[in-house]
């Protein structure tokens, strides 16, 4: 269903742009097709957003919109400090705990405006 779910946001997406293509290791099956600015408003998303917005209104599992913030925010768990660590691609992204297909394709559909 995850892949079905996949295309049809990919499609809906009417990608004109050339597209980066995320292959998850973990999860063998799934890849996805990604315009540059779609990831681009990802990660705008995953580097600023709150924890209560990934959760309640991307939404994502609270483990993984926890575990981003988490990573993102760095040791002192305080967001715009020197220790931040904000994600620089999908793939690190998919790297965090409880990120993975259904998480990515819910933070594209977040992104993607309604057509």
């Amino acid at each position: 269903m995850t892949r079905w779910l996949l295309g049809l946001l990919v499609s809906s997406a009417c990608i004109t742009e050339p597209t980066a293509v995320i292959v998850d290791e973990r999860d063998a099956e799934f890849s996805l097709e990604i315009a540059p600015t779609q990831e681009q408003r990802v990660l705008d998303v995953v580097n600023t957003a709150a924890t209560s917005v990934l959760d309640d209104d991307v939404p994502l599992d609270r483990r993984a919109a926890e575990n981003i913030v988490a990573h993102r925010d760095g040791a002192d768990g305080i967001h715009g400090t020197a220790d931040d660590d904000p994600f620089d691609d999908l793939a690190e992204l998919d790297a965090i705990p409880y990120v993975g297909p259904v998480a990515l394709a819910s933070l594209l559909a977040f992104v993607t405006p309604a057509s």
